[in-house]
């Protein structure tokens, strides 16, 4: 089961789902994209093999420039 801290939970689609699950067609689910889902969504396509727990945070994205470097 995928343990959220609030009411969304980011899994990470591993192949294409099949089906629909509350009403969702879960084929619009690209493999290698990350969602933010409901948990009830996600446990499903999580024990379902379709997905898995997306832990790493958003890689940071740097201003600054070359000019802005100091040496």
């Amino acid at each position: 089961m995928v343990v959220a801290s609030s009411n969304r939970v980011k899994i990470r689609i591993m192949k294409r789902p099949t089906g629909t699950l509350e009403g969702m067609v879960l084929r619009r689910y690209v493999p290698g994209e990350v969602y933010d889902l409901s948990p009830s969504v996600a446990d499903y396509l999580v024990l379902e093999g379709f997905a898995k727990p997306e832990m790493r945070k958003p890689a940071r994205v740097s201003l600054k420039t070359k000019r802005d470097r100091r040496r």
